[in-house]
């Protein structure tokens, strides 16, 4: 007791020591932002709105992305369609400025994270304040003229700056546009690398940051504005998973980095393991260096590819962009993210933010890039870096497939799902109901994870849609920024016509609409942007509803009589990204998941795998391959390199044995063939008798030191 007592009081006296140094909060300096032209609150209607132009009879044109608000339709700038050259320019920048940022400390990463993180928590507010009217006055002449010239608001063309400035001041324009969006444009390229920053700032304070952004609305109502989602989806879809990103990677990134030593002995590997899986999340793999190698020391080593190419959908802008960026930086590299044309104005927006706080501790410039434009500049994009993150549709998958096999480049493919939700008779039918419908209209089903395909026992069939078809009856959509609805809009242009037209197929086939929700105060032009939660009945696989991916709220509901025929269900599909299996019996529950041919599996929950950052996370068959989160996403990023090197050197060399060494004895063969049998044979007895013959040889005076080849 007399030499515990002493050795307990230490450890608990540096534990309170501990936590309070974690109270002193650190000495972080300030970063200023040019937040003078940060978008209105949307408040402006089509009447008295120079920004409101309709999508109805505007040709696309291709050298700008045009953005608009789904919800309502409203116009909210655009940004330049990038060529080849300036695409292989932005990959040029970021190629230079990585080989420096490879050279940095975690440390130096961490203190970026803690500059920007201050920004975020000081300045929520200001983020997402709206304009006033007052702030708008005397600048509508301009504005107008500009537009009815042009026939769009185009705040690039000309070298007014006057009129830029208000055409930007009004429309939003949220990367200060001319300044930091023009490739060419010096000012802007120095300040190009502000992605980046965010991942080293927000790693060291990550609980701040959860704090900030979960107690603000700014990141969720720029995604809401983009996207057309409430901001409880933002909330839910992109808050939260990048805040558990950030906290796992706060606690076992840099351990997942560091070179990882194989040893010998099985003894040291069960000793190792023991140890590894008493640590909190996951643990270091040992493994033997072999017994051929009893002389030498294995590692393996997690260096930085180069530059990372990432191409994101529009349905999580805010996640997409800081997903790949997290584990592409954070693991030494640069990286080019291009942003879908239907989500780039609040991806450029987060862009800004973190160019300010990279700059501000004189980081490489260039290092992360957000970049915008069509098929041509993520072709261009493609061609030009060292791997490629892809999320998006399984057609678009194949043409980066082709485009990356041309330079042998990694890629990592992300396609969406049709993802099977199983409902066993011995479920809490109310309680799997509320937890179906969530999983079907996150985000207006626009989920790559969301369920498409329900299958229900029959014994409890007609209660478990009774229950559902009464949500989906409470459930309305309109306007998101507006706070009434529990639903939003459809992102995409054009995409409610192409879910009424899976609806029609199956209606045609059979089948039957049970319940739909209902839609809220919608405007003129922007009804077609909204489809109404729908639960039909009588579906089977013979229609496209059960085949083709839905990214919509529709809940088919198909019954089924045994596990067997649930599982054959499941598996029959194009699509293999996630499953979640529901029943009273966990052990039915994981022999029925271990069954289906999927990448991610949920036991009695939906889509709970993303929220474990350890867990990697992709599909099989068209929902793509590789992994691009946990310890596999993250070491993905990186060049795995294999080092071996002497154990005991000075002291021990590695030597070619004698009866193998130019030109071969008459008895290597003799010799190679005993070596094995010592090294790998199955018998004790053999492997000693062999391991006799081996020294007896090698210790063979007789043997020729010039060698003599062995005869016919």
């Amino acid at each position: 007791m007399a030499f515990w007592f002493p050795l307990v009081v230490i450890i608990f006296a540096l534990a309170i020591c501990k936590f309070l140094l974690m109270l002193i909060p650190p000495n972080v300096p300030s970063i200023d932002v040019d937040a003078s032209d940060v978008l209105d609150d949307g408040s402006q209607t089509k009447e008295d709105s120079y920004i409101y132009i309709p999508r109805r009879g505007k040709a696309v044109q291709l050298d700008r992305v045009q953005c608009y608000e789904p919800a309502t339709m409203k116009y909210l700038g655009f940004f330049p369609a990038l060529t080849s050259e300036e695409v292989k320019e932005h990959v040029a920048q970021a190629r230079k400025a990585q080989q420096l940022w490879a050279k940095s400390s975690f440390k130096q990463r961490r203190q970026f994270l803690r500059i920007l993180l201050k920004y975020i928590i000081d300045n929520q507010e200001l983020i997402c304040d709206p304009k006033t009217e007052s702030q708008l006055e005397g600048k509508e002449q301009i504005i107008h003229e500009r537009a009815v010239s042009e026939g769009w608001l185009n705040p690039w063309i000309g070298a007014d700056s006057t009129a830029y400035s208000s055409c930007f001041w009004l429309l939003g324009d949220p990367l200060g546009a001319k300044e930091q969006m023009m490739p060419v444009d010096k000012a802007q390229n120095k300040r190009a690398g502000g992605l980046g920053t965010l991942l080293w700032f927000l790693l060291i304070g990550s609980s701040k940051f959860m704090k900030a952004i979960i107690d603000g609305e700014s990141l969720q109502k720029l995604s809401s504005r983009d996207t057309g989602k409430t901001m409880v989806d933002a909330s839910l879809g992109e808050i939260m998973t990048t805040c558990e990103k950030l906290t796992w990677l706060l606690a076992e990134g840099e351990r997942w980095l560091k070179p990882e030593y194989r040893f010998l002995l099985e003894k040291q590997v069960k000793e190792r393991v023991k140890r590894a899986r008493n640590l909190s999340s996951g643990g270091l793999s040992r493994r033997s260096s072999g017994r051929s190698m009893l002389h030498k020391k294995s590692r393996v080593e997690f260096h930085p590819l180069g530059v990372i190419g990432a191409i994101v959908s529009w349905n999580y802008p805010f996640h997409n962009i800081f997903n790949p960026m997290l584990a592409a930086v954070f693991s030494g590299n640069g990286i080019v993210i291009k942003v879908s044309e239907h989500a780039s104005w609040s991806g450029c927006f987060y862009f800004r933010i973190i160019q300010a706080a990279l700059a501000a501790v004189g980081a490489p410039d260039n290092l992360v890039h957000v970049i915008t434009g069509f098929a041509e500049t993520g072709e261009a994009l493609v061609s030009s870096v060292d791997k490629i993150i892809f999320v998006g549709s399984p057609g678009v998958g194949k043409m980066i497939m082709r485009s990356a096999s041309e330079t042998l480049i990694p890629v990592t493919l992300e396609l969406g799902g049709k993802d099977a939700f199983i409902v066993c008779e011995d479920v809490d039918v109310p309680h799997v109901a509320q937890i179906a419908v969530r999983a079907a209209l996150q985000s207006s089903g626009q989920n790559c994870a969301g369920a498409e395909r329900f299958y229900v026992h029959r014994d409890v069939y007609s209660s478990f849609v009774a229950q559902v078809v009464k949500i989906v009856k409470s459930v309305s959509a309109g306007p998101p920024l507006s706070g009434k609805y529990d639903m939003g809009a459809i992102c995409m242009q054009g995409h409610a016509e192409r879910l009424q037209s899976l609806v029609n197929d199956a209606l045609d086939k059979g089948a039957e609409i049970v319940g739909r929700g209902s839609f809220g105060n919608l405007g003129e032009d922007a009804v077609d942007q909204f489809f109404p939660p729908t639960v039909l009945v009588n579906v089977d696989h013979t229609m496209k509803l059960m085949q083709e991916e839905t990214f919509g709220p529709i809940i088919p509901i198909m019954k089924f009589s045994s596990d067997e025929e649930a599982i054959m269900l499941a598996n029959d599909s194009n699509f293999g990204l996630g499953c979640a299996v529901f029943s009273g019996n966990q052990h039915r529950a994981k022999e029925m998941a271990s069954q289906i041919h999927c990448g991610v599996a949920a036991i009695n929950d939906f889509a709970s795998n993303y929220m474990c950052q350890s867990l990697p996370f992709g599909g099989v068959k068209h929902s793509g391959f590789g992994r691009f989160a946990g310890i596999e996403g993250l070491r993905a990023c990186c060049l795995v390199k294999s080092v071996v090197e002497d154990r005991w050197w000075p002291y021990i060399k590695t030597k070619i044995p004698k009866p193998l060494q130019y030109p071969v004895a008459e008895n290597c063969f003799e010799f190679q063939e005993s070596l094995v049998e010592a090294l790998y044979g199955l018998n004790i007895w053999d492997r000693l008798r062999a391991l006799v013959n081996v020294l007896k040889i090698v210790t063979d005076h007789n043997t020729p030191a010039s060698g003599v080849r062995r005869n016919q």
